[in-house]
């Protein structure tokens, strides 16, 4: 079950040449991109299981038919009866018939096949690339690799809730069709709404295209499917109906009525008139519930077998599917963007976050820049000065009001982040209060009598033409020798 997965694996390694003779690395992608590959292999599986079994009743119709026509016609015809050609016409076109039908058949199910592998293999690339984009210097595929990646994400997560056609624009404004797979989803949407129509059709066709593996899979759905038929036949009154639903579908199989039965070490014929016990080991969950609510009917008023005439039920088919479907194509409970999503919040979280603390900043920008303009209109300033700081304003502002929003001060996202755990850095770092960019070699730290400390970069957009610096946290000016150069050990 696993062969596609380790070749693509090892094709992963050879076709990055010397290099990939050291250690793969685990990073962030190899762990995230799982469904990625293992879900289109899913579907190819499928496939081929399905016309594997479509071959073999083709085969077997047509050698059923030629051997009950075709076959029978010679077999006269060398026993000395008469054979005419006008009789051997019918069945001999009918043969034909039918392998031309079998040879179409299997040349589309090779053609999606192709297709299946070759989607396969542009995944294969597109993993390939993110695994060398340190080693490459080209900034712009590097960006778009990760827009498409991002788009895949939130594509993938759209799928996941069930936002099909949401998610199919997305596909085709970003062009990841090869990436994104729609058609496992967009059956499982159709199961869904039959089931919150309260109807079981799409979910039997379902689980019979995907039988063979659902057999790998502990999932009781559809003896669980079946119990349920036989429920709302017992809300229609035709408990006759219901009880050959669990006699067909339901009862444990294979219980022999006349042979030999083991009882712990001696053997003892049973009749096929007596009653054999039933190991309730093996019966289904709520088997016994279900088979008392038949006998009783829908108007019982015991509390426990009117639970079972509740449409709670319904809701737990729904889950139970949702999980096998998951279980089928080995999804990860959390998807890549919820992922991505959590990590990047990690990234930023601090114990100061708190679900107001973007509007806090805001309003605190908003009056800094008040005081700004407050002491800029006691001085002139000519045209062109004007322009100039109203065009420096607005590149400032812009980039400090980027840094300032913190995802996790946005309500929403503090929802998300609430139990997530803080950022965790091995070493400190200093930010410039003022234009918040790291203080280092290249943006020496200052010390303002205010107490506030600001990088060079920072002091420069802070100096006044009167060579004053305006400290905006305390609303002061200082002269620019009180400025004081720190050494941070």
């Amino acid at each position: 079950g696993e062969c596609a997965l380790v070749v693509c694996s090892i094709r992963l390694r050879t076709t990055r040449g010397c290099k990939m003779a050291a250690a793969p690395r685990y990073d962030q992608l190899t762990a995230v991109e799982y469904s990625t590959l293992r879900v289109p292999y899913e579907t190819l599986n499928r496939k081929f299981r399905q016309i594997q079994k479509n071959l073999e009743r083709s085969a077997f119709r047509f050698s059923k038919e030629n051997e009950m026509n075709l076959k029978k016609k010679l077999r006269e015809g060398k026993e000395g009866k008469e054979c005419r050609a006008d009789e051997l016409s019918p069945p001999l076109s009918s043969a034909i018939s039918s392998l031309d039908d079998a040879i179409s058949m299997a040349t589309a199910s090779i053609d999606e096949e192709i297709r299946i592998v070759d989607e396969m293999m542009t995944r294969i690339s597109f993993l390939q690339f993110g695994l060398t984009m340190d080693d490459t210097e080209d900034v712009y595929n590097k960006k778009l690799w990760s827009l498409k990646r991002t788009d895949k994400m939130v594509a993938e997560q759209l799928l996941r809730f069930g936002f099909i056609d949401t998610a199919k624009m997305l596909v085709h404004e970003s062009g990841i069709h090869p990436l994104v797979d729609v058609e496992p989803y967009e059956k499982a949407a159709l199961v869904v709404q039959s089931l919150l129509h309260r109807n079981t059709a799409a979910l039997h066709d379902w689980i019979n295209e995907h039988r063979s593996r659902l057999k790998k899979v502990p999932s009781s759905l559809e003896v669980t499917m079946w119990m349920q038929e036989a429920i709302e036949c017992v809300r229609k009154d035709d408990k006759m109906g219901a009880m050959a639903i669990m006699r067909k579908h339901v009862t444990p199989q294979n219980e022999k009525r006349k042979g030999r039965v083991d009882t712990g070490g001696d053997t003892e014929m049973v009749d096929e008139g007596k009653r054999e016990r039933i190991d309730e080991k093996r019966l289904p969950a709520h088997f016994m519930q279900v088979m008392t609510l038949i006998s009783l009917g829908r108007h019982t008023k015991q509390e426990k077998f009117t639970r079972m005439l509740d449409d709670s039920r319904w809701t737990q088919l729904l889950n139970m599917f949702r999980t096998t479907f998951t279980a089928l194509y080995q999804l990860p409970d959390h998807t890549a963007f919820s992922v991505a999503l959590q990590v990047g919040l990690c990234a930023h979280k601090t114990p100061w976050c708190t679900p107001d603390g973007n509007k806090v900043r805001a309003s605190r920008r908003k009056r800094e820049r008040q005081e700004i303009e407050e002491e800029r209109a006691s001085h002139e300033y000519t045209k062109r000065e004007k322009l100039d700081y109203e065009e420096k304003k607005f590149k400032e502002e812009k980039e400090r009001k980027k840094k300032d929003d913190c995802p996790c001060c946005d309500p929403i996202c503090h929802r998300i982040a609430e139990g997530l755990p803080l950022a965790h850095r091995t070493e400190s770092r200093l930010f410039c209060a003022h234009t918040r960019e790291l203080i280092n070699e290249d943006n020496q730290p200052y010390q303002l009598p205010s107490g506030y400390v600001y990088g060079e970069k920072g002091l420069e957009q802070l100096r006044r033409d009167d060579e004053q610096y305006y400290c905006p946290r305390s609303g002061n000016l200082y002269p620019r020798s009180m400025a004081l150069r720190l050494y941070i050990l």
